[in-house]
């Protein structure tokens, strides 16, 4: 009973203890002690505890406000400075930025995410869910591809982007969402000036104490068995303040409560307000050293907003014109200045041509080979057969079949047989079976056999040897325009599998034929098939009139699409010389009595049209008499004749007629072919880039931003020197049982006052540092001005370019000219007939249309490299002079490409659809001038329907079994007695990812849940 009773007395001691020790908590709380032990708790708990879109928000709202101040000068305004991508662009993140889902890795790195060095890992890498692709997923949707198009490299589905025609508008726009290199150098602008927020953070009230203490509150709780037990809360708070001069404040207040368990059961608190202030006076003193740091990262911000807005020039520049051409004139040559949109023109229009010269060349080949051939298979004789005499005589009684009547003829008296044209294989079987004599039909046969050879003369050699040349030429300069078009996807930022067609309207000035003038000269050319079809010995009358109405067709055809189309280019020469106050245009605009001036004169074409209307009025009035008498149709054999020779006259009349059409087209159209103006001159154009350079100034800067540096160096062989106030005031310590933390006495206070010195030896290190600011400070002054001389240099050169250029585009014109005049004559002369008894030159006509070939091809190259080097120097002289103003859509405000830009109804986004992976074609016997054809004429890998040769597609692209791997939990050990499983297990579907092999049940796959976010841009103040 006792020992129940000690028991219930101690357990009620215990229970008596556990009140006290109750009461006295309520009552410190009740007296405020442990209130400020708890606020400061919670206020260290508020400031970790913010959210990491809370930070990065507030980065987004400083760095932006610290750029807009910056925009003081239209010279380097930048429209866009948010870093939020375009939403459909292809590095656009959808997910949420501060807790995105885990890209796809590398399968064998990925294990030591999960278990490395025999550990295993984290199983929260997969908690924000998992993504097959680092592109963005839904870039192809407005296009109608959904993520598994992106997801798998567009091989789900067989789908590939297409663009047709792409505009230079439209690259422009396409660079400007998808350019990586554009949004890379805007993030360059924003970590500038992200380090600006933070020296100006420097200077605002901080919540850190002396030497730099955070807020703090540490909480212990000590306990000894049988003699003792007490709990002590230690709190620290304060601020600092750092001031322009150099001096810095800081206050800080420390709180140290105890609470007694043992004993006398009580509690204890005891605060200390202390504050400090050191002003250098000499070393690290004064606003010159103090406001360093924040002054230079003032002027960095303004250096990179400049740098950008020029950057901004520069990638205009680029996208049209392709990178800067090397220094030196470059008046004329096979390289074009740049490799950007103006260069794929060029190319594109070389390739052209290359094509129209290999046309030529089949044409003369052909007309040459007919010439060579002429003899052999219009009128063969034959005397060599095996017999008595070497004589020939038909076999008795022997009459030709009626099909091949009229073919041959026999010369009884000198033992001659002819043939005129070609045999068929069925016709010679119809001569052998009309007679039993072997010898005969032999030597029909090899005199068919020989009369169906083609003579191969050395012009016909040479020709052929050209074309085979030109065809290798075209098919390297394919393939090059392929690869062309491939780099310049990849500068957009788009997938260099896209198919792409490139717009040639630009280049609508630079066809100096009109194609149907073109397809004209076909259908006369090919008009003699028709008339030759028609019986030689016999000729019908409807036969005769159906090719006659031909002809008569294609005479109206040529009034309508040849002579209408020439006036209309009559005319648009002289509007065009009359808006230039000329009335006639020269190669220079000095002196026309330079010998490298040319007067052009639109009459002297006019006269040469003149006389071809003419001789076309001629052949139209013997073409409607032709068709009268075969309307009538009462001609006999002999007329019906006559009326199939005429038809072939005509034919050759208004062929020729075309020829000399074409070339007056191109004498007017060479004239009309514009080069956008400039008309600066040197010294003017070399000071308004002084003036304008905004890289120009930013090196001006950094030249006084090393002096600035060398006073900093100096600053620090000073010795030290400061002026040092400090103190503190506190309550009653714990021993004299203060119970309130504010209680603050003077008694317990005290303060400081003092000069702190130390001397200035050995400071070697300050010695190097301040001579080396001194050599910067000498190398800074030289590299500027070494810039400044460099932009002179620039500036001078390619105003030399573009004044030889301009000069020498005005001679291209020309040299075009006379190149179409070379051709033309030598090609006349060539396919003249030759006169009985005249020397045929084998060989030098072949030399002079070669040289006619290379004259014309040479011409029409160096007029569009010359014009795409002239338009290349344009844009590098208004970037290199600092007045390229760039608007807010990205476009020169210079009128040629505004011009454009409203006539495409400001749209700078193509259309894309997505097709599937084009087919081969089958190869066909054509004559080859679509080898290695760029997908439907712009560059891609998709051969044209006459190729000789095909090219393989893309390569089909797997799916990638190794994007994504499993969770943690899915990964064993590599150690443990297990073989891993490969990592082709899992697949996606869709986003998702699906399990394909037979896991452990407790490892079921997880499916990805990444959430796509749209980010709130945030807008920069003004």
């Amino acid at each position: 009973m006792r020992s129940s009773k000690v028991s219930r007395s101690a357990n009620g001691a215990a229970n008596r203890n556990v009140k006290s020790r109750l009461v006295n908590w309520y009552g410190f709380l009740s007296h405020g002690g442990l209130t400020l032990s708890l606020g400061a708790l919670a206020l260290s708990l508020f400031v970790t505890g913010c959210t990491r879109q809370h930070w990065r928000e507030q980065a987004d709202t400083k760095t932006y406000t610290a750029m807009a101040d910056k925009f003081s000068d239209p010279r380097w305004e930048l429209p866009r400075v948010d870093l939020t991508p375009d939403p459909n662009s292809r590095f656009y993140d959808p997910y949420d930025p501060d807790k995105p889902p885990l890209p796809p890795d590398d399968p064998k790195s990925h294990e030591y995410m999960h278990w490395v060095y025999g550990m295993r890992g984290s199983k929260h890498w997969h908690d924000n869910g998992d993504i097959p692709t680092v592109e963005n997923p839904a870039w192809l949707e407005p296009y109608g591809g959904d993520e598994s198009v992106v997801t798998c490299n567009y091989s789900t589905g067989g789908t590939l982007p297409e663009i047709k025609n792409l505009t230079l508008e439209e690259s422009l726009g396409l660079s400007y969402r998808h350019s990586r290199e554009f949004q890379t150098d805007l993030e360059n602008l924003y970590l500038t000036s992200l380090a600006l927020t933070f020296e100006r953070f420097r200077f605002d009230v901080q919540f850190f104490g002396i030497s730099n203490r955070a807020p703090s509150s540490d909480l212990n709780f000590d306990a000894a068995p049988g003699r003792f037990s007490n709990l002590t809360s230690t709190n620290r708070a304060g601020i600092n303040k750092f001031f322009p001069t150099g001096g810095q404040f800081a206050a800080e207040l420390a709180n140290n409560t105890l609470w007694l368990f043992s004993g006398p059961n009580n509690s204890n608190t005891q605060s200390l307000l202390s504050y400090s202030l050191v002003q250098p006076l000499l070393r690290n003193g004064g606003r010159k050293f103090a406001l360093e740091n924040l002054t230079q990262a003032e002027r960095s911000v303004l250096y990179a907003i400049r740098d950008f807005s020029r950057y901004r020039m520069g990638f205009f520049t680029n996208i049209v014109a392709g990178t800067r051409s090397s220094a030196g004139v470059s008046g004329v040559g096979g390289q074009f200045a740049g490799n950007g949109y103006l260069s794929l023109l060029g190319q594109l229009q070389t390739i052209e041509n290359l094509k129209f010269n290999i046309r030529l060349q089949e044409q003369q080949l052909a007309q040459l080979r007919a010439q060579a051939s002429q003899e052999a298979r219009n009128e063969v004789s034959f005397t060599s057969v095996p017999g008595p005499n070497d004589t020939f005589a038909l076999p008795p009684g022997f009459t030709f079949p009626p099909s091949v009547q009229g073919q041959f003829a026999f010369d009884q008296e000198a033992g001659l047989l002819r043939l005129r044209g070609d045999l068929t294989e069925a016709q010679l079987r119809e001569i052998e079976a009309a007679t039993d004599n072997v010898e005969f039909t032999q030597a029909v046969r090899r005199l068919a056999q020989r009369a169906g050879l083609e003579v191969v003369t050395i012009n016909v050699a040479q020709i052929e040897t050209q074309l085979a040349n030109s065809r290798i030429q075209l098919a390297n300069q394919q393939i090059q325009l392929q690869s062309s078009i491939d780099t310049f996807k990849f500068a957009l930022g788009l997938p260099t599998d896209t198919l792409i067609t490139i717009d040639k309207s630009m280049l609508k000035p630079f066809e100096l034929i009109d194609p149907r003038l073109v397809a004209l000269q076909d259908a006369f050319r090919f008009y003699i098939r028709d008339v030759s079809a028609i019986n030689e010995d016999d000729p019908s009358n409807a036969e005769l009139l159906k090719v006659a109405e031909k002809l008569d067709a294609l005479r109206l055809q040529l009034r309508r699409d040849g002579l209408d189309v020439i006036q209309n280019d009559f005319d648009t020469v002289r509007k065009q010389l009359k808006s230039n106050g000329k009335e006639s245009s020269t190669a220079v605009d000095t002196d026309v009595t330079d010998p490298a001036a040319y007067v052009y004169d639109p009459e002297l074409d006019q006269f040469i049209f003149n006389e071809i209307l003419e001789r076309l009025a001629a052949a139209e009035v013997r073409l409607q008499t032709l068709l009268k008498l075969l309307q009538d149709g009462k001609q006999d054999l002999e007329a019906r004749k006559a009326l199939r020779t005429d038809l072939t006259k005509l034919q050759e009349a208004f062929y020729k007629e075309t020829q000399g059409l074409a070339r007056v087209q191109v004498d007017l159209r060479v004239e009309v072919i514009p080069l956008n103006p400039y008309s600066l001159p040197l010294q003017d154009a070399v000071n308004t880039a002084l003036e304008n350079r905004v890289d120009l100034m930013n090196q001006r800067s950094v030249v006084v931003d090393a002096r600035r540096r060398m006073e900093i160096a100096a600053n620090q062989l000073q010795a030290t020197m400061n002026v040092v106030a400090q103190g503190s005031i506190g309550t009653r310590t714990l021993g004299q049982l203060n119970d309130n933390p504010l209680d603050f006495r003077a008694m317990n206070s005290d303060y400081q006052v003092g000069l702190q010195f130390t001397t200035p030896i050995q400071l070697v290190r300050e010695r190097n540092v301040y001579r080396a600011a001194i050599i910067d400070y000498q190398r800074s002054r030289r590299n500027y001005m070494r810039q400044e001389d460099q932009v002179k240099l620039d500036i001078r050169n390619a105003w030399r370019q573009l004044t030889v250029l301009k000069r020498n585009f005005a001679v291209a014109k020309q040299q075009t000219r006379i190149a179409a005049l070379q051709y033309d004559q030598t090609a006349e002369q060539t396919n003249a007939p030759l006169r009985q008894g005249a020397n045929n030159n084998s060989g030098q006509q072949g030399l002079q249309l070669l040289q006619g070939f290379s004259a014309i091809l040479s011409a029409q190259n160096n007029l569009i490299q010359i014009w795409v080097n002239f338009e290349t120097n344009r844009l590098n002289i208004h970037r290199d002079m600092g007045i390229m103003q760039i608007d807010e859509r990205g476009v020169w405000t210079d009128n040629y490409y505004q011009d454009r830009l409203i006539q495409a109804g400001g749209v700078m986004l193509p259309e894309l659809r997505l097709v599937d992976p084009p087919t081969l074609i089958p190869a066909s016997a054509a004559s080859g001038l679509s080898l290695f054809e760029s997908y439907e004429g712009a560059g891609t890998d998709v051969p044209g329907p006459d190729d000789p040769a095909t090219m393989p597609g893309p390569p089909a692209q797997e799916l990638n079994e190794n994007g994504l791997r499993q969770p943690a939990d899915e990964l064993p050990p590599p150690n443990v007695d297990r073989a891993v499983q490969p990592a082709s297990a899992v697949r996606y579907s869709g986003g998702r990812r699906v399990q394909t092999a037979d896991w452990p049940s407790s490892h079921a796959a997880r499916p990805a849940t990444a959430k796509r976010v749209q980010p709130k841009p945030v807008t920069p103040r003004r």
